[in-house]
């Protein structure tokens, strides 16, 4: 399965069930959030599986919560 973003109607969906605000997830808030360690995450990300990294930096790399929260809703609810 190849991930696909939400569409707008989706993420807001999805940060409402959550009660989240749209926001950057660091590298250590998206292990909490998915519970998959940084190898796998890596695997799955060079596979087109999970939600894309945003490049801040050289160095740094973030995820938008709402792309993390429906990227779990996926996997609790595959089509």
């Amino acid at each position: 399965m190849t991930y696909l973003e939400p569409t707008e109607e989706q993420r807001a969906h999805v940060l409402i069930q959550s009660n989240a605000h749209e926001r950057l997830c660091t590298n250590k808030e998206r292990r909490e959030l998915t519970s998959i360690s940084d190898s796998a995450w890596w695997r799955l990300e060079h596979a087109n599986k999970v939600p894309p990294k945003i490049k801040l930096s050289v160095k740094k790399s973030a995820w938008r919560i709402s792309s993390l929260l429906w990227f779990i809703k996926q996997l609790e609810n595959p089509s």
